[in-house]
């Protein structure tokens, strides 16, 4: 028993620390969105409540969210710098995954050195390291409560307290992310299933499962209804314009889905649901089976971002790996190359390492190399420091939150979608407004928007296919102020309103 839990936490300080390792590669974090969380987190810091009201992105606008991890990170806070916490604190949370996994695939397989290799693998799951390692967000916390409500279901029906622990993480689920609403639908998949193959569903799983729908539909009410109202149908997607949503999913093609997930996973989870669908019956498995197909119907309808779709796939696909792997190894032992069972476990990890392990150390380079570099900073603190307290700064979607965290300047745009009207026409407006050639034209959405400054950076001339903006060579109404790998234009000029 000792030598398992010496493997596991080894397998945790290994992940920790690579994890660590490329987070601390940068001294800042690769997306826009992390500098949204650390603003929240200060203001709970500051005032002991989340910034709802807030009159710099988008020029003023309300959030509606969960908030837990920002309260999780707020605490750490109090005692150690919140740029060290934040870059700490959501690698440790998303660690866990392996120890819940392991915990999982012991309890479907009742093989230790089998939900070993798992516990491995899903510490290198290729989009969950790329897209948690250096980037702040609440999936750190959200994907290992989703992980322990499936996990304490599983034990439900060995002990009823475990019933306690499901409605604890569900509720901590509910007060962390959106995602909460994968988990009742995949449970309503799951008891569909038994219903099918002609399982008696445990009194008590069925007892959660319904009271996780109605706690969901409420919570989610209560939480999104602005959004419910101002945005209908749109708030399930976060209000993402719909540009965005065709273009993620256009950038995916089958092979780097794969790609992301890890071949072996992949290959192995959609015969293992083949198998247990249409040939065999499993009710762990079912459980397991039955949010992979939740995951894959609302990756379909585009209802959920394709990167947190791949991420919750991998998870469940790894978990069904553990499974294939112990029927794999009963079968070779029957067959006359039963000698290759000596190397079994020496070649699967050597093909996970092929797979998986070095695509996650690549994509996990390259996010790290793509983040904000010192002179972004350096150009963002300019703008604090050199522009009036009321200017309005125009910059790439991809830059927006950094305007209002490091200038204390408003924006135009920012990923933060939620109660935005005509989120899809101010996106069109700004890839105007950096690729138009025409002066009149970039004045006009210029005065629409109030803009004073204008943020060209490396990234925004990447997404636009630009060197330059075309339209500035008229120094009487562009001037540039700011000059390095990145350029500040302030907008003189306005459209009289006739």
């Amino acid at each position: 028993m000792k030598k398992q839990y010496w493997m596991l936490g080894l397998i945790l300080l290994f992940t920790i620390g690579t994890r660590l390792f490329f987070a601390f590669q940068s001294p800042e974090f690769s997306d826009d969105h992390s500098y949204f969380v650390l603003r929240q987190v200060e203001h709970i810091s500051s005032t002991g409540l989340p910034l709802y009201q807030d009159d710099l992105s988008y020029g003023g606008r309300e959030f509606v969210m969960p908030v837990l991890f920002y309260y999780l990170l707020a605490f750490f806070d109090l005692f150690m710098p919140l740029h060290l916490a934040a870059k700490i604190i959501p690698n440790l949370l998303i660690a866990s995954v392996a120890i819940i996994i392991y915990l999982i695939s012991k309890e479907i397989t009742d093989d230790v050195d089998v939900s070993l290799v798992t516990s491995f693998v899903s510490s290198f799951i290729p989009v969950l390291l790329a897209e948690t390692v250096n980037n702040l967000s609440a999936y750190t916390l959200a994907i290992p409560l989703m992980l322990l409500c499936i996990y304490f279901l599983m034990l439900v029906k060995k002990n009823r307290r475990y019933a306690l622990y499901f409605i604890l993480s569900l509720v901590a689920l509910s007060l962390t992310h959106g995602l909460v609403v994968i988990l009742p639908i995949g449970l309503v998949i799951y008891a569909l299933i038994l219903k099918s193959e002609g399982i008696k569903q445990d009194k008590a799983q069925l007892e959660l499962i319904l009271f996780s729908i109605v706690f969901v539909l409420w919570a989610v009410f209560l939480t999104f209804k602005k959004a419910l109202i101002a945005h209908g149908a749109a708030a399930i997607t976060q209000n993402i314009p719909q540009a965005l949503i065709s273009t993620s999913f256009a950038d995916f093609t089958l092979a780097s889905a794969i790609y992301f997930i890890g071949i072996v996973p992949t290959f192995q989870g959609v015969y293992m649901i083949y198998k247990y669908i249409f040939k065999e019956r499993n009710m762990e498995l079912y459980l397991i089976i039955s949010f992979c197909l939740s995951v894959t119907i609302l990756l379909w309808l585009n209802l959920v971002p394709i990167r947190l779709g791949l991420i919750l796939l991998g998870a469940f696909f790894t978990i069904l790996f553990s499974k294939y792997y112990t029927l794999l190894f009963n079968y070779l032992s029957k067959t006359r190359i039963a000698w290759i069972t000596k190397y079994y476990l020496a070649l699967i990890i050597l093909v996970l390492l092929i797979t998986s392990f070095f695509p996650a150390i690549v994509l996990a380079n390259n996010k790290i190399m793509g983040g904000f570099s010192e002179e972004d900073i350096e150009a963002f603190t300019w703008l604090g420091e050199n522009t009036p307290e009321d200017a309005v700064v125009l910059s790439s979607l991809d830059d927006g939150s950094l305007i209002p965290y490091f200038a204390n300047r408003k924006n135009v745009i920012d990923s933060e979608f939620l109660l935005i009207d005509n989120i899809d026409a101010r996106l069109g407006d700004v890839e105007i407004l950096f690729k138009t050639p025409y002066e009149t034209e970039a004045i006009g959405l210029l005065t629409k928007y109030d803009v004073d400054y204008i943020l060209l950076t490396p990234r925004t001339k990447a997404a636009f296919g630009i060197t330059s903006l075309g339209y500035t060579s008229n120094e009487d109404c562009f001037r540039q102020v700011y000059n390095n790998s990145i350029q500040i234009y302030q907008s003189l000029c306005r459209l009289e309103q006739q």
